[in-house]
């Protein structure tokens, strides 16, 4: 851990790139900014370094208050020891501090919410929502701000890859589903989810209307601090980009995926907990790529402090997604850091696939032999459940049973893999609402069989319910959003197509919310 040099509570948190504006006189002077903690807000921080012996700040947003050791302790995640040694604390006779170390037993994590992930029900409120606003980017409704991410210079490959939908008017959600104490302020935007380990970690919400300023990105109450697409660090490239933006992080996702992992902090101050920042502290070399201004340089520099192994990559203006707009060589920028990745990694890498995972995201296949997209950020570990079922099912298999997947024509990868032929379905899953009974375990190992011949694994019900209620239909037209590119819009390959490489939440979209009429 970098040495910490104390002189005042006010000293102690410019070092994170608080900034300041004297505005009072009280208690010996106080001085508000933007908050470290909640990352959001210009004056809603309020710092006292002269209120007792060791300062006063609180947040009047996210709560977040008390003295430079708890602050010690919130952000840079010292120990209360530690934090009492950093500022020179001493007992009242004035003898030198003798602290006991207590021993804890292994379960005992740190459960401060604004560093670990949300709480399950957060994360389920926040699931559905952006789902139900990745239906609304693709309709009518969100025709501007599609447009808008695409004048950004964003691929539709690459906006339905990272789930990002629409919220096409400000709301509040219920305190009861999001499990809050009180109601949650949803904005009107376009949603950015961002997902760790199949957690949903933050969901960050930005206004289109807004061109600069305040204003443009709010956060969804109840989320943590995180690292957006995380998950590109277990692809094992020779270097991770770290930006601020999250647009600057899927540019260069989507120019440079193969050669680099990318992630984005969100703020100059996002990802400064021990987490993430152990995660890039594994990494070959770092390259911090914040926006080029005195303020990205000055928060690259917090890294460059802490991971001998980062170096500053400055854009050449602006930021990573101005100059994919302005058409840089992203890949070029990133080669004159002098990271020899091109011929270290001149073959996609990606790490194995861990056994029981299921990976839920819809992706876009570019042309029919494209089956494994560059950018597919997202995997989301199977439930306990699921696994002791295939476990309790190893010895009862036949041979048939074995070959459980022969023959299914669903193909689509991320990670390699199937998004539903590992573990066992959400149907056969005790702990869903949508479980079934143990008596279905016989179609689940036999398939399906649609109408027109085609056999499905019992992975894929709803393809095969797909071409089914296309049948009845007579294979109308299927939405844009649906289509899948290099094949028919109408008729029965058109509705095979999205069977096959929809992927398994636009599948289940098209078959239980009916985008067509029966009538």
């Amino acid at each position: 851990m970098a040495e910490i040099t104390y002189t005042d509570l006010l000293a102690l948190v410019e070092q994170d790139g608080f900034k300041a504006v004297r505005t009072s006189t009280s208690r010996g002077g106080q001085y508000n900014g933007f908050c470290p903690f909640c990352e959001q807000g210009n004056d809603r921080f309020r710092v006292q370094p002269n209120h007792g012996p060791y300062g006063w700040f609180a947040c009047s947003q996210c709560g977040c208050k008390g003295t430079a050791v708890d602050y010690l302790m919130l952000k840079r995640g010292l120990s209360k020891q530690e934090a009492l040694l950093t500022v020179g604390w001493k007992p009242k006779d004035g003898s030198e501090p003798h602290f006991s170390t207590p021993t804890y037993p292994a379960s005992a994590l740190d459960n401060r919410p604004q560093w670990d992930e949300p709480s399950e029900r957060w994360q389920n409120a926040a699931r559905d929502f952006y789902r139900a606003c990745q239906e609304t980017l693709w309709s009518d409704a969100g025709r501007a701000a599609l447009d808008y991410l695409r004048g950004r210079g964003l691929t539709d490959t690459t906006i339905q890859s990272a789930l990002l939908g629409y919220h096409a008017q400000e709301r509040y959600g219920s305190a009861h589903i999001w499990g809050k104490p009180k109601p949650v302020k949803l904005w009107q935007g376009i949603i950015i989810p961002w997902l760790y380990q199949g957690n949903v970690w933050r969901l960050t919400i930005r206004d289109e209307r807004v061109v600069g300023g305040n204003g443009r990105y709010r956060q969804v109450s109840g989320g943590s601090n995180g690292l957006y697409l995380a998950d590109s660090l277990r692809r094992k490239r020779p270097a991770v980009v770290v930006t601020e933006g999250e647009f600057d992080a899927l540019s260069i996702a989507q120019v440079c995926g193969k050669q680099v992992a990318v992630v984005a902090t969100g703020t100059t101050q996002g990802g400064h907990t021990p987490r993430w920042i152990s995660l890039l502290a594994q990494q070959r070399h770092v390259l911090i790529a914040f926006d080029s201004e005195d303020k990205g340089d000055n928060a690259a520099n917090w890294w460059l402090n802490r991971l001998d192994h980062a170096q500053r990559l400055r854009p050449l203006w602006k930021d990573a997604n101005q100059m994919l707009q302005d058409g840089a060589n992203l890949s070029e920028w990133i080669i004159a850091s002098g990271v020899e990745f091109a011929s270290a990694d001149p073959v996609r890498n990606d790490p194995p696939a861990l056994p029981n995972v299921d990976v839920t995201p819809a992706i876009v296949i570019t042309t029919p032999e494209e089956r494994s997209p560059d950018f597919a950020p997202y995997e989301v570990p199977d439930r306990v459940a699921e696994q002791q079922f295939i476990q309790s099912e190893q010895t009862s298999r036949t041979p048939e049973h074995r070959n459980l997947n022969k023959g299914c024509l669903t193909q689509i990868y991320l990670s390699e893999k199937h998004p539903r032929h590992i573990g066992m379905p959400f149907w056969l899953d005790p702990q869903s609402q949508k479980f079934v009974g143990w008596s279905a375990r016989k179609a689940f190992f036999q398939g399906f069989t649609d109408v027109a011949g085609n056999r499905w694994c019992g992975h894929c019900f709803y393809q095969c319910q797909l071409i089914n209620r296309g049948a009845q239909l007579g294979y109308p037209e299927l939405p844009p959003s649906y289509r899948i590119a290099g094949y028919p819009s109408t008729g029965y390959e058109a509705w095979l197509a999205l069977a096959r490489f929809g992927g398994c939440v636009r599948v289940e979209t098209a078959v239980r919310w009916q985008f067509v009429s029966a009538d």
